[in-house]
């Protein structure tokens, strides 16, 4: 590996915190190394590494990780930038809001349940609130108040994770979304809705980076009404690229798509974009619009038998899936009807052109 690069360390106590970064940039898992990848860049080095929950374990894993990393980039300039869910102290004087991204000013621990730790510290950057790190999750009001006379946020990982920085004399920096209200249903109200929290801190990583990874033309400012993933994102930058060269502006896009039918459909709104997705890609190719509906059509009497049918996507050969789920014996029959009926030599002379 060459030297003297800046290295940037992100670290996260759990995986699912850390998933939509491991989702959508490309990390490769570093040999030799637990829960921990890395990602080369022209002018910098990028690694990830998931440390584990609760302030023992945070510490232990990045200060292990930290050692062979510097062992191997011993020349590189090391900073680590935590980032991951927060609760929020309703109690404390500033208010801030449930989903809000915010920069870490300073971090505090709690000893125990009546003492603080008399070490803090600060941040790298300019921060908007400070952070208490707990030992214990915070289950009950009494706690909650107790713990707002000290700082608006609190978790369990932070002041670890900014310890082991100060003892190897490391910049660090921490970023942290708000998750809940620290109230006693914390684990399964995060746990439930972690890819968004995910997905919030990768967006505000990427702003930080001044990454191209998505392009500016950002639909998510211009489609309020959907729930667009990063990855959806970067789809529908490509194909409006793609159907602007084609002289599309994106009013036009969206009446070719019917975006306001679109958005009456009775489904999840990631399940809206991903039709949208859909759309857009058959007004850019027609063709494949009208070749996935003759797919559809031959294969029909596999799909009311009750089998779940996938091909190619790229049409590359004839092979064709199947899957279904048998609950009674009667279903056998269907299944069997359903396989009888369905013409295979008519669905290879499809993906051939021989019949679109």
């Amino acid at each position: 590996m060459s030297s003297n690069k800046r290295h940037i360390l992100l670290s996260f106590a759990h995986r699912a915190e850390a998933k939509s970064f491991l989702n959508e940039l490309p990390f490769r898992p570093l040999p030799g190394l637990t829960d921990c990848y890395s990602l080369e860049k022209d002018s910098e080095r990028l690694s990830l590494v998931i440390t584990g929950e609760g302030r023992e374990n945070a510490m232990l894993q990045l200060s292990s990780t930290l050692a062979i990393l510097k062992e191997r980039s011993a020349n590189d300039e090391f900073e680590v930038h935590n980032f991951g869910v927060c609760g929020y102290l309703q109690s404390f004087p500033s208010k801030f809001e449930r989903g809000q991204v915010l920069s870490v000013k300073t971090i505090y621990a709690q000893k125990n349940h009546e003492e603080m730790e008399f070490k803090s510290f600060s941040s790298q950057k300019i921060g908007e609130a400070d952070l208490i790190s707990t030992s214990d999750r915070i289950l009950s009001t009494d706690a909650a108040d107790y713990l707002s006379n000290f700082a608006p946020l609190v978790d369990r990982e932070a002041w670890a994770m900014a310890y082991t920085c100060h003892k190897q004399n490391i910049p660090f920096t921490c970023t942290k979304v708000i998750s809940d209200f620290a109230d006693g249903e914390i684990c399964a109200r995060v746990k439930e809705e972690s890819e968004q929290w995910s997905e919030a801190l990768l967006r505000h990583f990427l702003t930080l980076e001044a990454s191209e990874s998505i392009d500016s033309h950002s639909f998510k400012d211009q489609l309020k009404d959907l729930h667009i993933t990063i990855s959806q994102e970067r789809s529908l930058n490509n194909l409006f690229k793609a159907l602007e060269i084609k002289g599309f502006s994106l009013t036009e896009v969206l009446n070719q798509c019917d975006y306001k039918d679109l958005l009456s459909l009775e489904v999840r709104p990631k399940e809206k974009t991903k039709e949208l997705i859909k759309r857009m890609g058959d007004l850019l190719n027609p063709l494949e619009k009208q070749l996935r509906e003759r797919l559809n059509e031959v294969t029909s009497p596999l799909q009311r038998a009750g089998f779940k049918v996938r091909y190619d996507q790229g049409h590359e050969n004839d092979v064709i899936h199947l899957t279904t789920s048998l609950e009674q014996s009667c279903n056998i029959n269907q299944l069997i009807s359903g396989l009888e009926e369905f013409e295979y030599l008519k669905f290879k002379e499809i993906l051939r052109g021989k019949d679109v």
